[in-house]
Formats: C-alpha cells, sequence, structure tokens
C-alpha cells in the first residue's frame, strides 16, 4: 500500500465507516464536526487528510472515539498510526475506560513497529503516561539492536523510575556513540537528583563522561568562529548540566541581544532564564530592550514578568 493513502481495507477505515453507521441520526454537536471531517475525509484518502479525525479526537475525546483510535494504531499506514499515539496520550490522561489497554497497545509499537519514527514516537508517548510503568519493555528496548536514540530513551526513562543498574548500558553507549555521549550529561543530573544508589566505577565513568560533554560545549561557546545559534545552544546546555562563570553569562547576553534568527534568539534567552542569577536577569532586560529579533522579546518579557509572579 502506498504510503500516502489509505485503503478501503485499512482498519482505520474500517472503525471510521463502523461509527458514522452508529451516529447517522444523532444530533449531538461533537459528532456532528467529525462527521463533516470525516465527510471531507472520504473525498480524498491521503493519510495526511484523514490524520485530521484523529487530531480533532485528541481536542475533544468524545468516549465513542476510543475504537476509531485502536484502531488508527493498526492501521496500515504510519502517518496515522503516529496520530494515533497523539491521540491515545490524551485519551489516557483524560482517565478513559481503556487506559490500560492503550498503554499496553503503546508499549507493544514502541517494540515491534516496522517504522523506526514510529517506535519512537510510541516510546516517547509510554514515558510520558503518568501511570505508566512498563519496566520489562524499556528493559527490553535497552537491551535490544534497535537505534541507540531507541534505547538512550529506555535507559533514561528507566534511570527516572529509579533503576540505576541499567547505567552501565547507557554508559557503554555513551562510549561508542559520539552523538549520544552529551546524553552523559543528563544521566548524572537523573542519578543526582534521584539519589540513586549505583556502583563507585559506574558514577566516576559517566561523570567523567559529563564532564568531557561539558567541556566541549564550554570550547564551543568561548569560540567566536562558531555560529552564533550553535553557541547558543552550548550555552544553554551548560545552563542545565554545569555553573556558568560570570564571563560566561556575559557571553550568553550578547549572544541574546545580538542574535540574527529567532531560533538562536529564544535559546539564548532559555539560557539566561536557565542561570537565574541577577546578571542573568540584567541581560534579559537588555534583550527586552535592544533585540531586533521579536520572538527573542517576547522571551524574555514572558521570564521576567514570571520572575515577579
Amino acid at each position: 500500500m502506498s504510503q500516502k493513502s489509505i485503503s478501503p481495507g485499512d482498519e482505520f477505515d474500517r472503525a471510521l465507516t463502523v461509527w458514522l453507521d452508529s451516529t447517522a441520526e444523532r444530533p449531538d454537536t461533537t459528532e456532528s464536526e467529525l462527521r463533516r471531517l470525516f465527510g471531507e475525509a472520504w473525498k480524498d484518502r491521503r493519510a495526511s487528510i484523514r490524520a485530521g479525525v484523529l487530531i480533532y479526537l485528541s481536542k475533544t475525546v468524545p468516549d465513542d472515539g476510543l475504537p476509531i483510535v485502536n484502531a488508527a494504531l493498526m492501521s496500515r499506514n504510519p502517518t496515522i498510526r503516529r496520530h494515533a499515539l497523539t491521540t491515545t496520550l490524551t485519551y489516557a490522561r483524560s482517565g478513559a475506560a481503556d487506559a490500560p489497554g492503550l498503554e499496553r497497545r503503546v508499549a507493544r509499537i514502541a517494540e515491534d513497529d516496522e517504522d523506526a519514527d514510529v517506535r519512537w514516537l510510541a516510546l516517547l508517548t509510554l514515558t510520558r503516561l503518568s501511570n505508566s510503568e512498563h519496566e520489562d519493555t524499556l528493559r527490553r528496548i535497552l537491551r535490544s539492536d534497535s537505534s541507540p536514540k531507541l534505547r538512550l530513551e529506555a535507559g533514561l526513562a528507566l534511570l527516572r523510575r529509579g533503576f540505576g543498574d541499567v547505567l552501565p548500558a547507557l554508559v557503554r553507549d555513551f562510549r561508542t556513540d559520539p552523538q549520544l555521549a552529551e546524553s552523559s550529561a543528563l544521566a548524572r543530573h537523573i542519578c543526582d537528583e534521584m539519589n540513586l544508589e549505583l556502583q563507585p566505577e559506574d558514577r566516576r565513568e559517566v561523570a567523567r563522561l559529563a564532564d568531557r560533554a561539558i567541556e566541549t560545549h564550554r570550547a564551543r561557546l568561548h569560540d567566536r568562529k562558531e555560529e552564533k545559534e550553535d553557541r547558543a545552544v552550548s550555552a544553554l546546555f551548560i545552563s542545565r548540566f554545569a555553573r556558568p562563570t560570570r564571563a560566561e553569562t556575559d557571553i550568553v547576553g550578547r549572544l541574546a541581544v545580538t542574535a540574527t534568527t529567532p531560533k538562536g534568539g529564544v535559546i539564548a534567552v532559555n539560557a539566561l532564564a536557565e542561570i537565574g542569577t541577577k546578571r542573568a536577569y540584567h541581560w534579559l532586560n537588555q534583550v527586552r530592550q535592544s533585540s531586533k529579533i521579536e520572538e527573542a522579546r517576547r522571551r524574555a518579557e514572558s521570564t521576567l514578568s514570571d520572575s515577579k509572579a
């Protein structure tokens, strides 16, 4: 089947048809709007159009929309499965009757879906379900040969749940994959915040890797040859996982005031907000008054307002 369309035999398509037939005579406003959306989608079988039904369900959460969400999780089209996962999170948090069943389906998708992006989103959904443990699923993903990104997310989720014994597996990935190495700083932060019991050698090794990642970002922050946006990213990293010096705070402040892109300006402002010192707030005032980037000015204004609340 084409990745861009929904066939009449798809589970999602069949569920929508059943729903339409069962609600044909109902005047309910929510159902009427859903009927209108589906009527438009029926004329165009592109998955991106059909996904509008799921987006609407995630906003309104009607009880009888749950079978549609379940069917969408089993759709043969990855676009529909991705939208279904977002809607699943909304239903589970709303206290839907089948919330545990939804979580089990999401756990299976995180392990077994043929599409890597769908597995990734399913894992993120699983870790965001507040009542979800799913330790066995997360451990299987951590031990699997799936993508390093999935193993990292599963391992960090387990750390947040208090399972310090997974740290050695994470450290192995930090050593072998340069793209994951800087996550060692986050792993150390979680271990310290959770006060996890760790083997001394594991604690020393994650600290060594975290310190090395911080030093790499410090070097980039100080290097004027680097792009401003990249330096702002490094500033945010340092502000979260280290203690920026006054001189570094001034560098971040100048990056925020002189930013030339919305992304770079907002990231630098966020770094100042994370630093949270009087010097950082001095620079936030400067951004509010002098920055040419509207998004940065608004973010600085919001941060300053929150600090006064």
